[in-house]
């Protein structure tokens, strides 16, 4: 995210406050995202288009790119803030000066070594001028979309575009010092390679909420995309909590609507690697702390809701992405999350995805003290688990170049799973449905399990032994069953601009216990047009159990193509003698007349080492039944 993240509103508007700062800086998304994906294995079936390349690039050719940025906006090209000068010449941040923000992050702008640069890079053709493509990393598309642009539209050949309107060039027009310290006119695509690479654009001290640098429509101004900047970090609400979870499965399923596409049209692998740029940068953004534990679903929604922008074709598509990913608003703008994904499609949007939300008065404290609390959290950090079982620690802003390395491993494995996953789904989309790779309890989603669901610590002793309010949704879409049917007690609690902070801990809320889980896969034959209710009972037997002090078991079922709604899930009713018998029932909604229907059992053992990766397992019986009064199972 940029290092601006919210508008501190009423205040801003009466102290001229600054806003607070982001999950990680620009050029902390790209660098993360592009060491990911030099690790992805394209497999040789995938035909990808003149516009998608995937090359070795040279070290310093990389880095390169990331001083550039840094000479254009601060003058100095080190990491050594103290050799900035304010007279040099054809300086960004020297030319918009008085009552401007931008410097103290320009500054600071963190340039990787050659020895942290990626040994390959995924290139992408997008439209960043008036009949002008450039090629960007992936991780340069990551840095943009969430903080410089909102939605993923694209032309008739499948190009995305990144600015809302014409633009050849960049230029420095809007500046307040002399007009020698005015940079040169830029190639518009370059002025966003150096945003990704860490430049903050021009931008007022109160934080834009008094009055934009630019005109709406004036598309090469620098200024335009600081105003933009401004304009998104006043309802980003999809970098946070459940929103941002909602949002990356959202944009990787219609990532994955477009990689199925592609397999005849290869050309739209450019919209299907845009649309999962998206859902990376909110899934990064969960790395950090303080985007973990801090909602800004209802104060954004409230702010667009009073700028009238909630009927507007760009909000309208950004809640289909929302949506596409399980989230739902509550009549205040809450997201709630929803393990019933919905049959994946996108809405249509043309280049501009244009949103001006103003400064809502009656919402100013809460957007204030989210920012607050977001930056807090950032700076203090947490010991997390993951569904993985990792420990680790994570913080926020401006310390991905000091993060540990293991934790850093767990991120870039997180983005390079996601990737992979895209590339994997175009191949087994020749033979399977869109909505059975994108459906809950797919491998696509393998990524979600490296993400923060447990806080083991925190400084404060706020969460200390709490899951995340999304942990249940990525257990069950991950088809993992790792967090407890008890988890809901020890819950972390719903915060806002509007919560006060929770009361200390003394001892933890809860325990993460990765226990050892297996799957049975019981399959339905012959479903036709099920309306009713599915029941079913399996006994299954497990070596070594007797010491076992728990065991859980999840149910899913799903038809090629279709989901059914959420997953049942209770402990194992009886046992003897190793033989463990599950009974079930749920229900189950009118499907399509398909050949069979797939329930999976998953049993997972708590609190003993009887269930091992080790453990043979088998279905001794198992019976179905429908109480349809239209149809049955045969």
């Amino acid at each position: 995210m940029s290092k601006l993240k919210f508008i501190a509103t009423a205040a801003a508007m009466l102290q001229l406050s600054t806003v607070g700062a982001s999950a990680y800086n620009s050029e902390e998304h790209k660098l993360m995202t592009d060491i990911a994906v030099a690790g992805v294995n394209i497999p040789p079936s995938v035909r990808l288009p003149g516009s998608v390349t995937f090359n070795r690039v040279s070290p310093e050719q990389y880095v390169e790119v990331f001083k550039a940025a840094k000479r254009l906006s601060a003058g100095i090209e080190s990491n050594n803030p103290a050799e900035y000068d304010k007279n040099k010449k054809e300086v960004q941040d020297n030319f918009y000066y008085r009552n401007f923000n931008q410097l103290k992050y320009n500054k600071n702008i963190w340039i990787p070594s050659t020895n942290e640069a990626p040994a390959k890079v995924l290139d992408v053709s997008t439209i960043t001028g008036t009949g002008i493509t450039t090629p960007m990393s992936l991780g340069t598309l990551v840095a943009l979309y969430g903080d410089y642009r909102k939605a993923v539209s694209f032309s008739a050949d499948g190009l995305c575009y990144l600015s809302d309107g014409p633009a050849k060039q960049t230029v420095f027009k809007r500046g307040n010092a002399g007009a020698e310290y005015a940079p040169k006119p830029l190639p518009a695509g370059v002025y966003q390679l150096y945003i990704a690479s860490g430049v903050v654009p021009p931008h007022g001290t109160a934080g834009n909420a008094l009055i934009d640098t630019a005109n709406p429509n004036e598309y090469e101004e620098a200024a335009w995309w600081g105003d933009e900047m401004m304009r998104i970090a006043k309802v980003n609400d999809w970098h946070f909590s459940n929103a941002a979870v909602a949002w990356y499965v959202g944009m990787h399923r219609l990532a994955l609507m477009y990689a199925n596409r592609a397999r005849t049209e290869p050309q739209f692998w450019s919209v299907a690697l845009n649309c999962e740029a998206s859902a990376l940068h909110a899934l990064t953004d969960l790395f950090a702390f303080g985007h973990v534990v801090i909602n800004r679903d209802e104060s954004s929604y409230q702010i667009q809701k009073g700028s009238g922008n909630t009927s507007l074709p760009p909000y309208r598509w950004m809640e289909n992405a929302l949506a596409m990913g399980g989230g739902k608003r509550d009549e205040k703008g809450v997201i709630n999350l929803s393990i019933a994904l919905p049959p994946v499609t996108d809405v249509g949007l043309g280049q501009s995805d244009f949103l001006a939300p103003k400064t809502v008065l009656s919402y100013a404290n809460m957007a204030n003290n989210e920012r607050i609390y977001h930056d807090r959290f950032n700076k203090s950090g947490a010991q997390v688990r993951n569904l993985n079982g990792d420990r680790f620690y994570i913080y926020g802003d401006s310390l991905f170049n000091k993060t540990n390395s293991f934790t850093r491993r767990i991120m870039f494995r997180a983005v390079q799973e996601s990737v992979q996953s895209l590339f994997d789904a175009s191949v087994e989309m020749k033979t399977k449905s869109l909505q059975s790779v994108a459906c809950q309890g797919s491998p696509s989603f393998k990524a979600l399990k490296n993400i923060p669901v447990f806080i083991e610590s925190d400084p404060d002793k706020f969460f200390t032994g709490k899951w995340t309010r999304y942990a249940h949704f990525i257990d069950v879409v991950t088809n993992t069953l790792q967090v407890p049917r008890t988890w809901t007690s020890s819950m972390i609690p719903f915060l806002n601009g509007s919560s006060k902070l929770p009361e200390p801990q003394t001892t933890p809320a809860g325990k993460f216990d990765a226990g050892h889980s297996l799957a049975v896969e019981l399959t339905v034959p012959d479903v036709v047009d099920v309306n009713g209710t599915l029941s079913g009972k399996a006994t299954i037997e497990l070596e070594k159990s007797s010491n076992l002090q728990d065991l859980d078991v999840m149910i899913t079922a799903n038809e090629p193509g279709y989901l059914t709604p959420p997953q049942f899930r209770q402990k194992l009713l009886k046992k003897a003698n190793g033989k463990h018998v599950v009974d079930f029932s749920f229900p189950v909604p009118q499907i399509r007349r398909s050949s069979k229907m797939l329930v999976q059992c998953k049993v997972r053992a708590i609190g003993g080492s009887g269930l091992t990766n080790a453990t043979s397992k088998k279905i001794v019986n198992r019976t179905f039944s429908s109480n349809s009064q239209r149809n049955h199972f045969r």
